[in-house]
């Protein structure tokens, strides 16, 4: 770590608690997004859901945006607290939260498949399990929604070692760099390379500004939490919460007008909305909206984001004729593989975790 990294180390890591406010909350709204996303297009789903079929869109631009916060937040905490930032400790940390649950569900979804209850697309388990999903242009279902899940992998990948390598100001210098180039990039890919819907939405390259938007948010959440303008500002939350949900509203309602236009720069408005309501709600955990987010029964979906996230597609976007495929009951077994995931694979797992987490004391609180 260079000398004038650690004089401004301080100022590039947010100071808020161990445990972030209102982040379960968040994870819990966003994973109900893509559910009813997901439920609007799902076997015998009532006509009533269909204008939500694009709401799961903003379900994952909110995990993005978190987990680039999020990351960015335990990694400047654990180095300023231990001098450094350890990237085996790190992975180990990611492997042991990510692993476990996901190749459960790949293996069950392969096992329905060689006993030819599913059929699955040829090689779709391969590239779920090398986490390259994002990167393929057919219609998986039962694997499909790996995609975003292979997004947050890549950037694990990339982050982490930029961060240490160039430092806390090269690191967001490369996020603000990644905040405007990606919308160019997705122009020239658009309107002059013919690309397609998969790689407008889903290769790494064209959504990497959502999760560098969240980075931004940790590096400056301590000076736009003194900034006397800004406070202000946020102090009138419901003209604040306007703003930032009619930016996600309007980004991605621009997607039926003009998918082009949605693809380009439509993310991006809606980026600027999701980070300014994330940041408005870890901030303001007392208000009456921020209460909501830490309200027990939907900080218990937040808690259940990732198993839901994980089983939630063989059922609600499989069509195999059966029960367990057709609307509402879909969505009751959803839940139930979700829950026997977190139970049986996750929370082992975790505790393991909790114990790494112990015996290093590295001062980082654990996603």
């Amino acid at each position: 770590m260079s000398k004038i990294d650690g004089s401004v180390l301080a100022k590039y890591t947010p100071a808020i608690p161990g445990r972030i406010p209102s982040l379960d909350g968040l994870r819990g709204i966003s994973i109900l997004f893509v559910l009813l996303g997901h439920l609007a297009l799902s076997q015998g789903a009532p006509h009533i859901l269909k204008p939500f079929g694009h709401s799961g869109n903003v379900g994952v631009r909110f995990f993005f945006v978190i987990s680039g916060f999020l990351i960015t937040t335990l990694l400047m905490k654990e180095w300023k607290k231990s001098g450094t930032i350890s990237l085996r400790q790190f992975y180990i940390r990611r492997v042991l939260r990510i692993f476990p649950a996901v190749y459960t569900l790949i293996a069950c979804i392969s096992i329905l498949a060689a006993l030819g209850w599913i059929v699955l697309r040829p090689h779709e388990a391969l590239w779920a399990s090398t986490f390259i999903m994002n990167y393929h242009d057919f219609q998986a279902v039962w694997l499909g929604q790996l995609w975003s899940l292979s997004v947050e992998e890549q950037f694990y990948l990339l982050w982490p070692g930029l961060v240490l390598l160039s430092g806390a100001k090269g690191a967001f210098r490369s996020a603000w760099c990644a905040v405007i180039a990606v919308p160019l990039l997705r122009a020239c890919m658009w309107y002059f390379w013919s690309a397609s819907e998969t790689a407008m939405t889903k290769h790494f390259e064209t959504v990497a500004d959502a999760l560098a938007v969240g980075c931004l948010l940790a590096a400056y959440y301590n000076r736009l939490g003194a900034s006397v303008r800004y406070r202000r500002f946020q102090s009138h939350a419901v003209a604040f919460l306007a703003v930032g949900v009619g930016a996600v509203v309007f980004g991605n309602a621009i997607f039926l007008h003009s998918p082009g236009a949605f693809y380009v720069w439509g993310q991006s408005v809606a980026n600027i909305g999701t980070v300014m309501c994330i940041d408005w709600a870890i901030r303001n955990p007392q208000h009456l909206f921020g209460r909501v987010l830490n309200w027990r029964p939907l900080m218990a979906v937040g808690v259940l984001s990732y198993s839901l996230y994980l089983w939630q597609n063989p059922f609600l976007l499989g069509d195999t004729g059966r029960l367990w495929t057709a609307f509402p009951f879909n969505l009751v077994f959803a839940v139930l593989a979700a829950i026997a995931s977190y139970r049986l694979v996750e929370l082992p797992f975790l505790r393991m975790k909790d114990v790494l987490k112990k015996k290093k004391s590295a001062g980082a609180v654990l996603a």
